[in-house]
């Protein structure tokens, strides 16, 4: 990766947890940091599918609102 495009993170888990991490990185052959990469963007995907949905559901409602309202006026 081009150093100049990435920014290096850093998380602390317990030697149990990286434990796990490393066994499971070395079980798919990948890097650790490929596989904090791969379960990262997993949960950024369904995070980001959840607040679009959300924002769907808050727009529909606020739509909904201003026809009663304008209902009301007539």
């Amino acid at each position: 990766m081009d150093r100049e495009r990435t920014k290096a993170l850093q998380v602390r888990v317990d030697a149990a947890y990286a434990q796990r991490l490393a066994a499971l990185a070395a079980a798919m052959g990948i890097s650790q940091a490929e596989l904090l990469r791969r379960a990262t963007d997993a949960i950024l995907a369904e995070a980001e599918g959840q607040i679009d949905a959300l924002k769907d559901r808050v727009q529909e409602h606020m739509r909904t609102q201003l026809r009663a309202h304008e209902d009301k006026a007539f």
